[in-house]
């Protein structure tokens, strides 16, 4: 897999900040924003070959969902989606299928359990 432009949107942190450190490591580059207008500005300025998006921002279970019909509505590139949540399995799938994507990963994850996501979400 080719170096990528990835956009993760996470409000924790601690979490934000480790995972764009994974990303790095796996020799992406990574911009980290903490919520809904950060993720929207970037994807204003920006082309991201790929998104990593919680669920859960800090208003509700799914803030994601909701953020992703915005996206869609103002008619800004949606990348492909890897979800990321602490959600039962379950829900976390019905989830990422609202959002258009199979991919999602459970926190916590491992670097070799998100390279896996990203590479299968590109391979969609």
């Amino acid at each position: 897999m080719n170096s990528l432009r990835v956009l993760l949107v996470d409000d924790e942190p601690t979490l934000n900040a480790a995972m764009v450190l994974v990303i790095e490591t796996l020799g992406h580059a990574a911009h980290g924003c903490a919520g809904l207008d950060c993720c929207k500005e970037q994807l204003r300025l920006g082309r991201f070959d790929l998104m990593i998006l919680d669920l859960n921002l800090g208003d509700g279970p799914d803030d994601g969902v909701k953020l992703v019909n915005e996206i869609r509505a103002l008619g800004l590139p949606l990348p492909p989606t890897v979800v990321l949540s602490a959600q039962p399995p379950d829900e976390l799938a019905a989830a990422a299928r609202a959002i258009g994507t199979r991919a999602f990963l459970r926190k916590p994850c491992s670097s070799k359990e998100l390279h896996k996501a990203m590479r299968a979400v590109l391979e969609d």
